[in-house]
């Protein structure tokens, strides 16, 4: 078909117009409508391309794949089912029994280096000190040397000679595609492989026990209890107290877990979406204060379910373990520069016209103070932050 049939379609004033686009000799038979195109049909080529921009197409999947992919298991991750339950009422009666095998329960420490070592130490000596009843437990790196002439091994032997822990070799469970400061925390996962003991109170190292928790090993039968992470704003359990019972169905779903474990998915993450489902909530003004409470300006959180209004020397005589999170301040064992330490100090309040509420802040240093006394006392290290408080 030439030009002058196609003519025969327009109209005549168009005829002879010199807008009127040249035939090239080929014709399309007009089709009907078409559906949208889909993803799929965008990529699809519709002429041989280069390797370059199959490349650059290859490269943008990928990265769709990778940001889908992690929004899922993030979102698989989250939401504990037992999040909204009522916090249990430890049974403290049950600690008058005299029947009680202590042999069957114990308070566990998982440690990954040496100032992490120190730190377990430090807890097993305050359990020492406060005559809690329960063996003590202690996961540490297989390459350690027990010997009295290492600095790691003589405090390993300080522990197990000084303070009746039990020692477990272990390998660390290092994840090379997490965020260092996480990346081994998966090793905490493994005391679901202590199947000699009955119950576990495994607790992170950088806190400060006020008072025994014996009452802990006879709450309610569950996989692992947890207090709510109340200074989250996503739903999420806190795994840095864990009541566990260890398990060979538990580990291997851990193991599991560990193994596909992607970025931004740690112990807590884990813990959360493995026993999420079944486990018992611990009250966490007891359980899981943060010394970034005494900072915080808003304590509504903290206060959930509370008819008490906030007040800091009840919420420090309330807790039993006070765990260090300041950030971006250091962690107590690390020295923090002067303007970071001074600019996390927290500001006194006010108590009346021209009366300073200064017991938050007071409470605050005297918890950072302990730590650095007891940390020269039990394992002859020095935090040096002598020039600060």
């Amino acid at each position: 078909m030439r030009r002058d049939a196609l003519q025969d379609d327009i109209p005549d004033f168009l005829l002879n117009s010199p807008y009127l686009p040249v035939y090239d000799g080929r014709y399309d038979a007009p089709r009907g409508p078409q559906k949208p195109a889909s993803i799929f049909d965008l990529l699809r080529p519709r002429r041989p391309r280069s390797v370059i921009t199959w490349t650059v197409r290859i490269a943008i999947l990928l990265i769709l794949f990778s940001i889908t992919r992690s929004f899922i298991v993030r979102r698989w991750f989250s939401g504990p089912r037992c999040l909204f339950s009522e916090p249990i009422t430890p049974p403290t009666s049950s600690l008058e029994r005299e029947d009680i095998d202590w042999s069957r329960y114990a308070y566990a420490q998982y440690v990954t280096n040496a100032d992490y070592l120190c730190n377990s130490l430090m807890i097993f000596e305050t359990l020492h000190r406060l005559g809690s009843k329960a063996d003590r437990l202690m996961l540490y790196p297989s390459n350690f040397n027990l010997t009295s002439e290492d600095f790691s091994g003589r405090l390993l032997l300080q522990a197990r000679d000084k303070y009746g822990a039990k020692l477990v070799p272990i390998e660390v469970q290092h994840r090379w595609n997490a965020y260092p400061i996480w990346a081994d925390s998966y090793t905490k996962l493994l005391v679901f492989n202590q199947t000699q003991y009955s119950r576990l109170l495994i607790l992170d190292s950088d806190a400060i026990i006020l008072k025994p928790m014996d009452e802990l090993f006879f709450i309610p039968s569950t996989a692992a209890a947890m207090p709510r992470a109340y200074w989250l704003e996503e739903p999420l359990l806190s795994s840095h107290i864990m009541v566990v019972e260890p398990s060979s169905h538990s580990f291997k779903r851990v193991q599991k877990a560990i193994k596909n474990a992607v970025y931004g998915t740690y112990d807590m993450e884990i813990a959360n979406h493995l026993f999420g489902g079944s486990c018992l909530v611990l009250p966490h003004r007891q359980y899981a204060l943060l010394t970034g409470e005494f900072r915080s300006k808003d304590h509504a959180r903290y206060l959930r379910d509370s008819p008490h209004p906030w007040d800091p020397e009840t919420a420090i005589r309330e807790a039993k373990l006070v765990h260090f999170s300041d950030y971006p301040l250091e962690k107590p064992w690390l020295l923090s520069p002067p303007k970071d330490w001074e600019a996390a100090i927290p500001e006194c309040g006010t108590a009346g016209p021209r009366i300073a509420d200064c017991r938050a802040r007071d409470i605050w240093l005297d918890l950072y103070q302990e730590f650095r006394d007891r940390r020269e006392s039990v394992c002859g290290l020095k935090v040096g932050y002598d020039e600060m408080l």
